[in-house]
């Protein structure tokens, strides 16, 4: 979002009221989110990425009885 508002051709003052309700906006969201934290959103998708016939940095990723921990990292 910041690169946007550096993007949108605004004046330095402008650019900094935009990244300062940005900031106001996401610090409102984030103490009244709820749901699961983002580890365990990104180890559902790794989980299931073979499903969807993904690839990750470490190649095609295999069928999900595989062991994460086993990752090269």
């Amino acid at each position: 979002m910041k690169s946007a508002v550096v993007k949108a051709k605004l004046g330095h003052e402008e650019e900094l009221a935009a990244i300062r309700r940005l900031d106001a906006q996401a610090r409102r969201l984030e103490a009244t989110a709820s749901g699961p934290s983002v580890e365990a959103v990104i180890a559902g998708e790794l989980a299931r990425s073979h499903d969807y016939g993904g690839r990750s940095v470490f190649g095609w990723e295999p069928p999900a009885t595989y062991d994460p921990a086993a990752r090269p990292g």
